[in-house]
């Protein structure tokens, strides 16, 4: 086939208001009317040439052509026809051996057939007439936009469902005076999420109970650590907390436990200095504690205790505590222990809210 020439070209729709419609036209070979079966695109565009395409290319590999006659039906959807915009259809057609689809010229113009699944007056029709008065009764009514409404509701002892309503309701006709914030009912029980903020005195007549801005959360060493004077510090085993800060709290840190000198004479002691640590790093304030475990004639391997905190003002974020010793003079000592022992050490932290 060297070329093919679209002769003639019509329209009709699809029953049953679908977006499908039946394009007829006539197919000419040279000066030949074409028969046969051909395999055919159609393009929508917005101009009679060059142009944007509108919507998707339809294809038919197999349009039934006879003494030049053919008919397909094609379906772009609604979307390219809803403005009532100028469209022209573009065809290309190809026999199934051959490499590639010939473009007809020119391109054919739609009719108005399509634009019956809208037509021209349907803009008006979706709108009431100023002649529509009283026309719209209760029945033909499913739900109206809640924005739609202005003015006084003459009749709102009607209003049986409260509940629907939504916007902003002034705290003089019984709402809250914000789209962002519930209503609190404080003459019944009723559980309040969020924090809450209160200019004036707060008086509580019955127990106050539940989470008070608190957290608070205790580890305990989980063996003995042997420490050596002069070997620096070490972190007592099981003695780690990691905690999440958030802004606004101050964190409490406490810590007790035992040593022992591991010293048989009379005059045998251990000096070990315990210390707070917050990333690793000292924090000062209290955090450190010097605790000397000495014998006596008739006594040895004496223990002693520390015990000691203190409340710390730390960035919001991830942060590490621990509590760690080292030896200082005398003996080699054993600190802390299992929970076997009198010597099991602890590591309290306590998130208070400011």
């Amino acid at each position: 086939m060297t070329l093919c020439f679209l002769t003639a070209a019509g329209f009709q729709t699809v029953s049953a208001q679908t977006s499908a419609f039946i394009y007829q036209g006539r197919l000419t070979d040279g000066p030949v009317s074409a028969s046969g079966t051909y395999q055919m695109t159609f393009k929508l565009y917005d101009a009679v040439s060059g142009g944007t395409q509108i919507g998707s290319t339809v294809t038919d590999n197999s349009v039934a052509v006879a003494s030049g006659a053919f008919a397909v039906q094609l379906d772009f959807g609604t979307s390219p026809f809803g403005a009532g915009a100028d469209r022209w259809l573009e065809i290309a057609v190809k026999k199934a051996a051959e490499p590639g689809f010939t473009t007809l010229s020119p391109r054919q113009q739609i009719t108005s057939s399509p634009y019956a699944v809208r037509t021209v007056s349907a803009t008006s029709a979706d709108n009431l007439s100023a002649a529509c008065v009283a026309c719209v009764s209760d029945a033909q009514i499913n739900s109206i936009a809640g924005a739609k409404v202005t003015g006084t509701v003459a009749n709102a002892a009607n209003a049986t469902n409260a509940a629907n309503v939504t916007g902003v309701v002034p705290v003089a006709n019984g709402g809250t005076g914000s789209a962002t914030k519930n209503f609190v009912d404080l003459t019944t029980a009723q559980t309040v999420g969020g924090n809450k903020s209160f200019s004036g005195n707060v008086t509580v007549a019955g127990t106050l109970t539940g989470t008070l801005g608190q957290t608070a959360s205790t580890v305990y060493s989980t063996a003995g650590l042997t420490v050596t004077p002069a070997a620096g510090f070490t972190l007592i085993p099981g003695l780690t907390q990691t905690i999440n800060v958030p802004a606004g709290y101050q964190v409490y840190i406490h810590t007790d436990g035992g040593l022992i000198t591991t010293s048989t004479a009379t005059t045998g002691y251990s000096t070990v200095d315990v210390t707070i640590l917050i990333d690793g790093i000292f924090p000062g304030n209290a955090n450190y504690r010097r605790v000397t475990a000495a014998n006596t004639t008739g006594l040895t391997t004496t223990m002693a205790n520390w015990s000691f905190g203190s409340v710390q003002t730390i960035a919001p974020g991830s942060h590490t505590i621990t509590v760690s010793a080292a030896g200082i003079g005398g003996a080699n000592a054993t600190v802390a222990g299992t929970n076997t022992t009198v010597l099991q050490a602890s590591l309290t932290v306590v998130l208070v809210k400011n």
